[in-house]
């Protein structure tokens, strides 16, 4: 290969899918490589009922793009993440059910081997294999690229209403709060500042036409309008059969592969303050 000659390497991106119940539910305290990894787990665990799955820690690495190459500290990120997730309560059916949030039944890290053993909980299996309505394809790349765990959260709600005629997600400023995990000493006007802009920077590369806007509720009786919450509006995605998940194969390995093309920035509009509509935290 000569030296003006660069090495051009096809990027292959897995498809994740995920019930909603488990897109809806924030998870509380995970890094930015956690929730990659935990990703990846979830995209070698989908279709494999409670089974146990065994995963080298190259490979997970591999699906969740983690950059180092030192595995003590890919061994205490796979403890964090199984440790912080039973931290959790689980709220399923409309707040109806409350279960502790222990995703995996089995979780064995084999340090000395770099392996993972995992298994999916019988009670939580659906999040992982129930794919005939009420679920969400992500793409491991996309998550992956994206550094803020604040894009991360929003990707999976935009990427839940993506199939929608005019794809909107509108959400309450508390529930925005809640399921972004953001801090409580945080005003609105630091997520204005700090939070959103990159949010929508982000995400704008694989939502086209992304824009935010903020809606406004009057108190009843004499009060002042306050911030109701916030509502972002893109574009429909191009060639949408991607996302379908694959027919299950019996007599080979199923591989849920995609290519996607980007070749456009789309231009990204936030309309924060609108006119003549007062703002208070």
């Amino acid at each position: 290969m000569s030296a003006t000659t660069k090495e051009v390497r096809e990027v292959k991106r897995e498809i994740v899918n995920w019930n909603n119940d488990l897109v809806n539910f924030p998870l509380k305290g995970l890094s930015a490589n956690e929730l990659d990894i935990l990703m990846g787990i979830c995209y070698r665990c989908q279709r494999n009922g409670a089974d146990t799955v065994m995963i080298t820690f190259d490979e997970l690495k591999e699906l969740s793009y983690f950059s180092s190459k030192d595995n003590k500290q890919f061994y205490e990120r796979l403890l964090e993440i199984n440790n912080k997730l039973g931290r959790l309560l689980f709220v399923i059916d409309n707040k109806k059910i409350h279960a502790e949030f222990v995703l995996f039944s089995g979780y064995v890290i084999d340090k000395d081997n770099e392996y993972l053993k995992v298994a999916v909980s019988q009670i939580f299996t659906y999040l992982l294999n129930d794919f005939e309505k009420n679920y969400t394809s992500m793409e491991l790349f996309e998550h992956a690229s994206l550094k803020s765990i604040y894009s991360k959260a929003v990707y999976k709600r935009l990427r839940q209403f993506r199939n929608q005629k005019k794809p909107f997600w509108k959400v309450s400023y508390q529930e925005f709060r809640e399921y972004l995990d953001i801090k409580s000493s945080y005003r609105s006007s630091h997520i204005d500042r700090a939070i959103m802009p990159v949010i929508i920077q982000d995400n704008s590369r694989f939502f086209p036409n992304l824009k935010v806007e903020k809606y406004y509720e009057k108190p009843k009786g004499r009060g002042r309008t306050r911030l109701g919450g916030y509502i972002f509006t893109y574009d429909r995605p191009q060639n949408m059969d991607k996302y379908k998940p694959l027919a299950i194969d019996e007599s080979k390995e199923l591989k849920e592969e995609q290519r996607l093309d980007y070749t456009s920035e789309p231009k990204t509009e936030i309309d924060m303050f609108p006119e003549n509509v007062p703002f208070f935290d």
